[in-house]
């Protein structure tokens, strides 16, 4: 269990952080084109995850706008 803050308090995550640099355990997830993927889908690619709940709010919906701009400044 780590110890992270969010809004102000002070917080336990369900789990460790994980350390900076080390491999990424192995996922399984959608993508935009609603097929399966996995890890092993990118390797020797760069790999950057935003991880939402919905698109269909406009906060999550705005919060991946910023992040897709954002990432293709570094991908």
């Amino acid at each position: 269990m780590a110890k992270v803050t969010l809004q102000g308090k002070e917080t336990n995550t369900n789990g460790d952080l994980p350390i900076e640099g080390s491999d990424a355990p192995g996922f399984s997830l959608v993508n935009n084109k609603l097929d399966d993927v996995t890890l092993a889908s990118y390797v020797g690619k760069k790999k950057l995850l935003n991880i939402i709940p919905s698109l269909d709010t406009e906060v999550c919906a705005l919060s991946t706008k910023i992040f897709n701009d954002a990432a293709l400044a570094v991908l």
